[in-house]
């Protein structure tokens, strides 16, 4: 049963990028299909899709904010209303079918308009800082902010995969993560810029790690925070986090700070359960 879900999100995720050629071929419901099909199928691929820099992007802003930006719908109407009127002018002269494709353009340009505009600030994207100009842009983040990542090559060098939090053309903040081989990712950072807090960018931030999680097959999330943030605390345990223990880490002069050890728990999907 699951190479059927596979085989009809491969399908749907086909369909769903041939969408953003073809005017007259819907995108997001395509993708929404995919996304249910690999969830049912297989976790791998359905982490991979809800992480992927572009398609994975497209539905977590529908799933948690039923919204597009302005640019997509702009690119979405304009190339439709294109295709039709070409169609109109040029592929058919039966007045029925005419008023056919004008009636679909007026069904899925009502859809399109339906959803909210995503402002750029709402437009979370996550950047692998792979490639050289990104991480020096990701360690000059870490060393403006004073965050944990300040030693980000060291970070690196353990095994951890950094990224850029990236919206309005700008970076707006850090994380970094790192897979254990017992199967649990070590949320070693995530900082937002003072300026950028309390926009949801850490609950999209979160969407995304479970994601990465079952792509990685990892079950358990843990991190550290610092006993005196107080509401970053509650904001962690509010999020699904438990604080199971405590821990001391040194701060960049090198005075021990307490931290509280959390935990988060990811649900499993019965194969992996049953290999526990």
């Amino acid at each position: 049963m699951k190479l059927v879900y596979v085989t009809l999100g491969s399908t749907a995720l086909a369909l769903g990028i041939l969408g953003i050629f073809l005017p007259l071929l819907p995108t997001t419901p395509f993708l929404l299909l995919a996304a249910w099909c690999y969830c049912n199928g297989s976790d791998r691929l359905y982490g991979w899709l809800m992480t992927h820099p572009l398609f994975g992007l497209y539905i977590r802003n529908y799933r948690l904010k039923r919204a597009i930006t302005l640019g997509s719908k702009i690119t979405a109407l304009s190339l439709m209303f294109a295709a039709i009127l070409f169609c109109i002018l040029f592929v058919t002269e039966a007045l029925w079918l005419r008023i056919v494709l004008g009636i679909v353009f007026a069904g899925v340009a009502w859809h399109i308009l339906s959803f909210a505009t995503l402002r750029p600030e709402e437009n979370l994207r996550l950047l692998p800082a792979g490639g050289k100009r990104r991480f020096r842009r990701a360690a000059t983040l870490a060393a403006e902010g004073k965050t944990k990542a300040a030693d980000l090559p060291t970070l690196i060098e353990k095994g951890c995969e950094c990224y850029l939090l990236h919206a309005a053309r700008r970076d707006v903040g850090l994380l970094v993560l790192q897979s254990r081989p017992d199967g649990t990712l070590l949320l070693e950072e995530l900082w937002i810029a003072p300026d950028d807090r309390g926009r949801g960018y850490v609950r999209d931030t979160l969407l995304f790690i479970d994601c990465y999680c079952r792509r990685k097959g990892m079950h358990t999330l843990r991190t550290t925070i610092d006993k005196r943030h107080g509401r970053v605390v509650a904001a962690a345990v509010k999020s699904g986090f438990m604080i199971v223990g405590d821990t001391t880490t040194a701060s960049p002069d090198g005075t021990p700070v307490p931290h509280y050890l959390l935990e988060r728990t990811l649900l499993l999907p019965p194969k992996a359960e049953k290999e526990r």
